[in-house]
């Protein structure tokens, strides 16, 4: 459960238990570490994983992770903290992306999950783009900005920074952004940033500026 980091259906927490579960599940419960709800158990109170001993923590995160897959395959939140806890960063990101693009996990929990496995990468620049770029889907435009801190300067991430400066309304800040984008040396950056200005001219009722923003978009301009 401390694992998981919250509740866990009854079924998924029995089948990782084994025959020890229903003895397991009722102790928790009677000496009131545990809560039963609605088919669900949770902690009564947080319990951090990191007090369990390596060899300990690594048997209940292979037993939870062959629950999970057997009996929650779409808990990707839990899934993405059993694969940081077996050190396999590739799975943790995975599931932590698809728990944020998915409209029934809190995005608070969503949010956790992406910044526990960004420090727990073990070359966070190689993640940093990834986390801006989903937290940015998520509606977390301010936590994108910090993020892109510890990602290399790339036209990429440079969209991605365009996009959230005008998700938290710093017009001045996009629209310099956009002219720097607009003759970049990326097509895909260059059409960004023209397409930017363009929309930013018809927000201010000027269709003239938008019209020259887009004026010298060409086959080559892609759009990433």
């Amino acid at each position: 459960l401390a694992l998981a980091g919250g509740a866990l259906p009854r079924g998924t927490l029995a089948a990782s238990l084994g025959e020890r579960a229903s003895v397991s599940i009722a102790g928790l419960v009677s000496r009131g570490v545990a809560r039963s709800r609605m088919g669900s158990v949770s902690l009564a109170a947080p319990v951090d994983p990191a007090t369990l001993s390596g060899d300990e923590l690594r048997e209940v995160a292979v037993s939870l992770g062959e629950a999970l897959a057997r009996t929650a395959p779409n808990d990707h939140a839990s899934r993405a903290r059993v694969a940081m806890a077996l050190g396999d960063h590739t799975a943790a990101w995975r599931h932590a992306e698809r728990a944020a693009a998915d409209p029934t996990v809190a995005r608070g929990e969503a949010v956790r999950v992406l910044e526990r496995c960004a420090d727990a990468a073990p070359d966070k620049a190689v993640y940093a783009l990834r986390l801006a770029r989903t937290l940015l889907l998520a509606g977390e435009a301010p936590r994108a900005l910090a993020a892109l801190s510890d990602a290399p300067r790339s036209p990429e991430g440079r969209i991605i920074e365009l996009d959230a400066l005008r998700r938290i309304g710093s017009w001045e800040d996009a629209r310099s952004l956009a002219r720097e984008l607009s003759v970049d040396a990326s097509p895909s950056a260059r059409a960004v940033g023209r397409l930017a200005l363009a929309r930013d001219a018809l927000d201010q009722g000027d269709p003239s500026a938008a019209e020259s923003a887009l004026a010298d978009l060409d086959g080559d301009d892609a759009l990433p």
